[in-house]
């Protein structure tokens, strides 16, 4: 299960409660959060988006993001493909590594 803080710094670590189906939201870069060993029979799930709006980018915050590698770019149409024209002028625009060959 995951475990958070109700509010930043707060330290009252608990885990969610959710029923099958249900979805999850929160802040994890901003509280303490963490998942124990899952000792059942049943399988667990869990997707990890991580959002950022293009006018908030920095060259000097995000020069370490491989876009194409584990960071995408979404488009009103889907994922911006890894080798397109596209992806690299993003790659030159916002100073990113270059995505692992």
């Amino acid at each position: 299960s995951l475990h958070a803080e109700s509010y930043r710094g707060v330290g009252d670590l608990r885990p969610f409660e959710a029923q099958p189906g249900n979805l999850i939201r929160f802040y994890g870069n901003q509280v303490w959060h963490y998942t124990v060993l899952n000792e059942t029979d049943t399988t667990r799930v869990s997707l990890d988006f991580r959002v950022i709006r293009e006018h908030q980018w920095s060259p000097a915050v995000f020069s370490i993001f491989q876009l194409g590698g584990h960071y995408s770019v979404m488009t009103p149409t889907g994922n911006m493909p890894h080798a397109s024209h596209e992806m690299r002028g993003s790659r030159e625009r916002y100073q990113s590594m270059p995505c692992p060959t």
